[in-house]
């Protein structure tokens, strides 16, 4: 009748007696069945409700769906409003109808929209490995550096942790690198991830690159700097 939230302890008969009475007193005198009515009501107002909201989670569910394909695929962004919805609308349309092409109207594949969706799927991957390798005893490193199309070099850093009884290896993170990369530099890159993201570095057990001399050199290559910060390397 006036939409509060009860606790355990007021849903005894006297508590419920007492609350109609003060703060319903025109509704005391009530038959039962005006209260089976409102009860009813309520009933049919939830399934309503909820039958509202169905389609649009999944409509957002579908929208993570496309989003993953479109960025597995390297398409451009604005690929799902501009061809993969409408193309999707015109099958639904002549299989199924139009109340069901209608549906997905519901689903937002703007450029913006699948971007903000890769990002927050992206961060949930990382977010989700950076959790494992926190709970692993141990973990290893594999460092090397690479040209993009663009011609501009990156770093390249993959893991090996223990995960659910077995070892397992990832994509950890990549880095742009200036043109003249030096050891220090790499080393700030990695050493600036671990501290953003909490990783002990007494963990990392072992580190292997290729034999470049910024990566190898026995002063002041990457593996003798990570050695002075991760004791057990």
């Amino acid at each position: 009748m006036c939409g509060d939230v009860l606790s355990n302890e007021s849903m005894k008969p006297a508590h419920l007696k007492r609350h109609l009475t003060t703060k319903h007193a025109v509704l005391k005198d009530k038959p039962i069945a005006f209260f089976q009515r409102k009860l009813d009501e309520l009933r049919q107002s939830k399934a309503m409700i909820m039958s509202c909201v169905t389609p649009v989670a999944k409509a957002q569910e579908a929208s993570y769906c496309a989003s993953l394909r479109i960025a597995k695929v390297s398409k451009p962004r604005n690929i799902g409003e501009e061809l993969c919805l409408p193309l999707a609308k015109e099958i639904t349309y002549i299989l199924c109808g139009e109340k069901a092409a209608r549906q997905l109207n519901l689903v937002p594949l703007s450029n913006d929209t699948v971007s903000r969706r890769i990002i927050d799927m992206a961060d949930d991957v990382e977010n989700i490995l950076i959790e494992r390798i926190k709970k692993s005893r141990y973990f290893s490193i594999q460092l090397d550096e690479t040209t993009n199309v663009a011609d501009l070099a990156n770093l390249l850093v993959y893991v090996r942790y223990e995960y659910d009884g077995a070892s397992q290896e990832d994509f950890l993170f990549c880095q742009t690198l200036i043109t003249r990369t030096t050891a220090e530099y790499i080393f700030l890159l990695l050493n600036t991830f671990m501290e953003e993201n909490c990783l002990d570095r007494k963990k990392c057990v072992g580190v292997c690159t290729d034999g470049a001399r910024a990566m190898t050199g026995r002063h002041n290559g990457v593996a003798a700097r990570i050695s002075e910060v991760a004791t057990e390397m």
